[in-house]
């Protein structure tokens, strides 16, 4: 009788009921930039390829591009 008792007190104890709690929450997964796709032609082709990117990458090509065609106006 007195084991039945012991088994009680020891499940109804808040202390065991705030050890099964978890005390860290899980990292949330990081968010992914999202894509871009666009239609791209290749010289020679008739076909159309689709190139997918971030903005940010998007943006670095624009710049490459435009300092590119600046290096060949100033020739």
């Amino acid at each position: 009788m007195h084991f039945f008792t012991i088994l009680l007190l020891l499940v109804a104890s808040p202390e065991v009921a705030t050890l099964e709690q978890p005390s860290e929450i899980p990292d949330a997964k990081p968010v992914k930039p999202k894509k871009i796709c666009r239609a791209g032609a290749e010289t020679g082709s008739r076909l159309t390829a689709k190139i997918c990117k971030t903005q940010a990458e998007w943006d670095a090509q624009v710049g490459a591009d435009q300092s590119s065609l600046n290096r060949a106006k100033s020739r």
